[in-house]
């Protein structure tokens, strides 16, 4: 089996985080921090977070760009 490169693995969390997210396991804030910090840290995009959290958790886009705004907001 190959080994996944770190991107692949910082991608698995989120979408890990997204699925925690749609099962009720996780808050809303903590699912989309997972990813935000990784967007902030230049780690990963924030169109993969969009594409990841549209597909785990049918969540569209301009609710994740209206919550990456309120997240900057709060920092």
């Amino acid at each position: 089996m190959k080994k996944q490169t770190k991107k692949q693995q910082r991608i698995k969390l989120v979408e890990q985080a997204f699925h925690r997210f749609a099962a009720g396991d996780l808050r809303k804030w903590e699912a989309y921090g997972v990813g935000f910090e990784m967007v902030d840290a230049r780690q990963i995009k924030l169109s993969e977070v969009v594409e990841i959290a549209k597909r785990i958790a049918d969540i569209s886009k301009p609710v994740v760009e209206m919550r990456r705004s309120h997240w900057l907001a709060m920092k």
